[in-house]
């Protein structure tokens, strides 16, 4: 019994914390310089649609693609 307890909790947990909110509106913003050697640009520097990139990250939030 206390070991089906232990199991219902963390399964409990496990489905709490994997939860996503698809409610949100991704947008693409340049990432922030940090002085930290590596190199950051932005989508059209690239050459990428940032438009294509936003519409792409927020249909995998949406579970569309995968």
């Amino acid at each position: 019994m206390k070991n089906s307890l232990l199991v219902i909790l963390i399964l409990t947990i496990i489905h709490i914390g994997c939860k996503t909110d698809s409610s949100g509106q991704y947008n693409y913003r340049v990432p922030e310089k940090l002085d930290d050697g590596i190199t950051v640009g932005n989508c059209n520097e690239a050459n990428i649609d940032s438009r294509y990139l936003s519409d792409t990250v927020n249909d995998i939030y949406r579970g569309k693609l995968w």
